[in-house]
């Protein structure tokens, strides 16, 4: 044991000792000096790494929460966000000290490649037949009335006529195919690049979303992780879908790309937030977040106007740092994330926030390192 180690254990026991027995600390030193013995027993248990970029976070969101109980008096008590995105980001944490990533991500790539099929089947049976459609139940979410068969969220017009992509369980394709392509960077991963029917069945759900992010994400994952061979059967297969892919990139450009309604809906919240928040660099806070969000149109859908919106710039560079950890360990998910969170403001959920956790966690992240010829037999 090194002296450095020694001493502060030594420290350590003494700081317990006098706050268990002297009758002159005052009852806020007392609980300052018990908080640090914990701080630095949980330190001394885990990964100081991991936990160095949690504590990050933990004041970040100590700085919200500050504001939010200002806020509360003003707005009341009008959003859950304010707890729900922190316990979120500590549940990833909680998951990546818990499970090793080959366990976790061999079971969650099982889950979801039933999922898929199940969706799979259910999507070509209602593009078949739309007028099955009808008989679906209902459901709302963010005002919107859609149709579900569970497995399956079928999103329709205001006609009552689905829009024709696929979002499976999801709210939307956008998310939906993240979970689809993380599954399938997976499968290659631990298949050696080799592509199986499974994985086929992955590709044809991404195609099936239309989402822009997606498919430019599959093509990545495929062009890092796929075989020699099976990236040559892909190409082929690409000369001979040459009009499909072509009727493709036409949609993608006249309803999701550049000059679009679709991208000015998304755009102007962007540079609304971007704006509000060059006057609130510190951020705002959950609470006056979710009661002026819709009066000012800064309800982005990406990640990081909505990070430095809530959590002030200070919360960007904390998520900044997560990201170019998990870039570091692994290119192709590290993109992956970064392209979800362009689109989706999720970079708390633990499916997310868990690969931030074990990109520090080297005997964990060794698992994901780099590109899958690095990886042993």
């Amino acid at each position: 044991m090194s002296f450095d180690c020694e001493f502060k254990d030594k420290l350590l026991i003494f700081i317990l000792i006098i706050i268990s027995a002297s009758p002159i600390l005052p009852n806020g030193v007392r609980l300052f000096l018990l908080v640090l013995v914990i701080s630095f027993l949980i330190l001394k248990l885990i990964n100081k790494k991991v936990t160095s970029l949690l504590l990050l976070f933990v004041g970040v969101f100590t700085i919200s929460l500050t504001q939010d109980a200002y806020y509360i008096t003003e707005y009341g008590f009008n959003t859950g966000s304010l707890i729900y995105i922190p316990l979120s980001l500590f549940s990833g944490y909680l998951v990546a000290q818990s499970y090793h990533p080959t366990y976790f991500l061999n079971i969650y790539e099982k889950i979801v490649s039933v999922l898929c099929i199940l969706a799979l089947v259910l999507y070509a049976v209602f593009m078949s037949f739309p007028q099955l459609i009808v008989i679906l139940p209902d459901y709302s979410y963010y005002n919107m009335n859609n149709k579900t068969a569970y497995f399956l969220n079928v999103l329709t017009s205001e006609s009552g006529k689905s829009i024709g992509r696929n979002s499976g369980f999801a709210s939307e394709p956008g998310l939906y195919q993240f979970f689809i392509n993380l599954a399938l960077w997976w499968r290659l991963r631990r298949n050696k690049g080799a592509i199986d029917l499974i994985s086929w069945v992955y590709v044809a759900t991404i195609v099936t979303t239309n989402s822009t992010v997606g498919i430019l994400c599959l093509l990545l994952i495929l062009f890092i992780n796929s075989s020699r061979s099976t990236f040559f059967l892909i190409i082929i297969l690409s000369i001979v879908s040459f009009p499909l892919l072509v009727s493709t990139y036409e949609y993608q450009l006249q309803n999701k790309l550049m000059g679009s309604d679709a991208f000015r809906s998304r755009l102007e919240p962007f540079i609304n937030a971007i704006n509000y928040s060059l006057v609130n660099l510190a951020g705002i806070g959950s609470v006056k977040y979710s009661a002026i969000y819709e009066a000012l149109n800064i309800g982005g859908w990406d990640s990081f106007s909505q990070t430095i919106l809530r959590y002030g710039y200070q919360g960007f560079i904390v998520l900044s740092i997560a990201l170019a950890s998990v870039v570091r360990m692994n290119l192709a998910i590290g993109i992956v994330i970064i392209a979800l969170l362009c689109a989706q403001n999720l970079w708390f959920v633990s499916v997310v926030s868990v690969f931030y956790f074990w990109a520090l966690d080297w005997n964990k992240s060794k698992a994901l390192y780099g590109a899958i010829q690095k990886e042993s037999t």
